[in-house]
């Protein structure tokens, strides 16, 4: 298709699901690698900072 998904569920159920379901597993699995970040316990003294991924 040529529109692009806003949110993530639209890109799930699109006809191009499978292909956007490999892409982000893909880029998570590089983020992970690459060590860019980690998941640890929310300290009660800090702001969380949010993250969006664009589908293009």
């Amino acid at each position: 298709t040529l529109a692009h998904p806003l949110l993530i569920c639209e890109a799930l159920i699109s006809e191009d699901a499978s292909n956007w379901h490999l892409t982000m597993k893909s880029e998570y699995n590089s983020l992970i690698e690459n060590g860019i970040w980690k998941l640890v316990l929310h300290p009660s003294n800090c702001s969380i900072i949010c993250t969006k991924w664009l589908f293009h």
